[in-house]
Parts: C-alpha cells; structure tokens; sequence
C-alpha cells in the first residue's frame, strides 16, 4: 500500500523493479470502486503529478493533493490493463464512516517502468494525466559497477530494494552444470534523500555469481 507521506504486457511490482504478466482488467463499476471485507472503498482520486528517474528500471511517482475526508489515505497503484508501457492510477481510500473535514496529502510510490520511455500516465477521476520523467540525478551517484551487478530503490526498506535489485539480474549461464549454486552479494546499500524531488528512499547494489 502507498504511504502517506517488451513487447509484452508488463506489471511490475510496487518497490521491485522485476516484471511479470499482469491479470486483465476492467474498466467496469469494480474498476472504480472496489469494496474490501473492512468496509473499504476505493475510488479514482484527484492530484497532481511528477516522476523522476531511479536507475535504469525504476520511477518515482509523486502524487499532491486534497483528501476529501480526514479518515481517507490516497493510494497509487499500477492499472491491471494487459498494456505496454504500463499506466497508473490514483485511488482514495474511503472508510465505511467517513470523517467530514479533507486534509492535504503526498505520497510517493516507487514502480519498474521501462527506461526507453521519457513520460508516464496516471489515470484519476479527471482522466489520464501525462506525466514527463525527469532525471533525479540518483543514477548519477549509485550505478552498477559491471554488467553482473544492479541497483534498485524502495521506500520501505533496503530488504525490498535487496529484493528488487536480485529480481532484475538474470541468473548466470548453467553451462553444463545441473544443480548451479547461485550466489548473490549486496555490494553497497543506503538511503537516498532528494530535496528535489521531496522523497527519500533506500537502495542496494547486488551481484550475480
């Protein structure tokens, strides 16, 4: 969940860089409003939007704006629809009772994304949005060291970007050996923080042998 504060279709995990099939979609009712066992449901929010580059394989999606109750959490999320590039949405998080007062929020989410493409879109409840990807000069100052290394970012924790930075490496070839052992190293890890983009976030660098 967010915090407050190819040629094929891809769907990409929310702090791993790794991508796999997605499900189909709907633009349906249940696209729009989706119900949860606690009473939640979640609705196409409205904000404003920015993105910045991590790496190779990952973006950085800022969304601002107004909740429109104090007990609702924004979400983003990427669009279940079988596309490539992949778009994103903004959901509200409405409670079953909500609290009549809104309050401003900014979240940040961390999604793969292909490094060929130079914009993203996020669809809210005003339609898609297009996005322009700026440089957030991180590539610049954590790169991989060789072609058996990564680097990938999380918002949580330097275990997810560990995690993401291994999903992103391709296993070393097998040549004749049936049973290989795999070994993966964390080279370099840490924590980011950009006052240009308004968001921190963790890294690790990891290598194949």
């Amino acid at each position: 969940m967010a915090q407050n504060g190819a040629t094929s279709p891809l769907h990409s995990s929310r702090v791993l860089g790794e991508y796999s099939l997605a499900p189909s979609g709907s633009l349906g009712p249940e696209a729009l409003a989706r119900s949860s066992a606690s009473g939640e449901r979640r609705v196409l929010g409205r904000a404003t939007y920015a993105a910045f580059r991590l790496g190779s394989t990952q973006v950085a999606i800022v969304a601002e704006g107004t909740l429109p109750h104090l007990n609702d959490r924004a979400d983003l999320a990427q669009s279940p629809l079988r596309i490539f590039p992949p778009r994103f949405e903004l959901f509200f998080v409405q409670q079953a009772i909500s609290l009549p007062a809104t309050r401003p929020f900014r979240i940040v989410e961390i999604f793969g994304y292909p490094n060929q493409q130079a914009t993203l879109v996020v669809r809210d409840a005003d339609g898609p949005h297009k996005v322009e990807i700026k440089d957030s000069g991180v590539q610049t100052l954590v790169t991989p060291g060789s072609e058996n290394t990564s680097v990938a970012y999380s918002t949580t924790s330097i275990q997810d970007a560990f995690d993401s930075a291994v999903a992103q490496l391709p296993p070393p070839n097998p040549g004749n050996v049936a049973d290989q052992l795999i070994i993966y190293t964390l080279k370099r890890a840490g924590k980011v923080e950009s006052g240009f983009g308004g968001f921190h976030h963790y890294f690790a660098e990891v290598e194949v042998q």
